[in-house]
């Protein structure tokens, strides 16, 4: 990393990285004191309930501890569900994302950059770095204030957790998190519209986890249609969970979904850094401004979004004991059918507006 370079985009930017670290720190804060809060009520209630209703002597067989954990008894008081505020953090983590590289494309400080002597490799490099050292330690940061408020604000005997049992679902959602940066910036640096830029970035964020859960219900919609056996589904927030295993889940993430997302963060850090050494911002405006790039994701949409709606269907209609040909046939037919709408309009999208645009002018 250069000194210089360092210097130059910290003074440039950070406004915005200062900003995004006291926001996602502050979220936590805020949630963990409202988590807190809400436990406390929530148990003051309980207890005065029991008592009105079965006297003292019995509050000693209701289990108040904190984290859910599969197989407890039916005693159990579900005291509160702890989640992260994972839609708030999407929309910081793509601002900062935009902040860095699609904004800078439409002022005079990229062009200011490409102008001097240092190559678009190392500007990626410099920015990338910045981003995720700022995200990453902010959300470690808020974990830390987050699970401290829990642990120092809740009775000792009720915080039935360590931190090697919490450890997997928070490595599993830092990952996430990288995961979404790494989209937001890839989406950042090849499209030249901000409106299609945040449709498509918002999309696909927010749909991805449910992405990743989607084979898990084929998994176990095929499972059931062969052999007959069920098992439950993961719900899409578990990911972001503190849970000590996942609340209807019975067992910690799988290792594929750390592989996927791991994966998937270095393959768009890739494409990001190689697309990035050949921006030209002669083209911004475009919808897309590596041409390219048109007919691939004209093919990922098409596949993707009707993939998840038939998918979003077969978890829905899970439980339904008719699993014949007909039922994965209409699911087949309605997935055709998506494929084809989502086809045409991406292709309208990407080509047809832009030949319209040029007439215009």
């Amino acid at each position: 990393m250069n000194k210089d370079l360092n210097s130059l985009l910290w003074k440039h930017h950070w406004k915005l990285l200062s900003l995004f670290f006291v926001t996602v720190v502050g979220i936590y804060l805020y949630n963990g004191l409202n988590q807190v809060n809400s436990w406390n009520e929530n148990y003051q209630s309980t207890i005065e309930q029991i008592k009105l209703s079965e006297g003292t002597e019995t509050i000693k067989d209701y289990d108040f501890s904190l984290f859910y954990t599969p197989g407890q008894s039916s005693n159990k008081i579900f005291t509160t569900f702890i989640n992260e505020p994972s839609h708030i953090l999407w929309i910081a983590i793509a601002l900062l994302s935009f902040g860095l590289f699609f904004l800078d494309k439409f002022s005079d400080f990229d062009q200011f950059l490409f102008a001097s002597r240092f190559s678009k490799k190392m500007i990626f490099s410099t920015k990338m770095i910045f981003g995720f050292s700022t995200l990453l330690g902010s959300l470690i940061i808020g974990k830390i204030i987050f699970i401290g408020l829990l642990y120092m604000q809740i009775p000792n005997e009720f915080f039935n957790a360590t931190f090697f049992e919490l450890l997997p679902n928070q490595l599993l959602s830092l990952l996430f998190y990288s995961l979404i940066f790494s989209m937001m910036m890839f989406f950042a640096i090849i499209i030249g519209d901000v409106f299609f830029l945040i449709f498509v970035s918002i999309g696909f964020s927010i749909s991805i986890g449910f992405f990743m859960n989607t084979f898990r219900t084929l998994f176990d919609k095929w499972n059931y249609y062969q052999h007959g056996s069920i098992s439950m589904i993961a719900s899409n927030s578990w990911v972001f969970s503190l849970f000590k295993a996942p609340g209807i889940q019975g067992e910690h993430p799988p290792i594929w979904y750390y592989l996927v997302y791991s994966v998937g963060t270095g393959l768009l850090v890739t494409l990001s850094s190689h697309y990035y050494k050949k921006l030209s911002l002669e083209n911004n405006g475009k919808f897309i401004l590596f041409s390219t790039l048109n007919k691939p994701l004209i093919l990922i949409v098409s596949l993707y979004v009707p993939f998840m709606l038939v998918s979003n269907w077969l978890y829905a209609d899970f439980y339904n004991l008719q699993l014949t040909r007909f039922f994965w046939l209409n699911h087949l037919l309605s997935f055709g059918f998506g494929v084809a709408f989502c086809g045409s309009l991406s292709w309208f999208l990407l080509f047809k507006k832009e030949a319209l645009k040029k007439r215009s002018f």
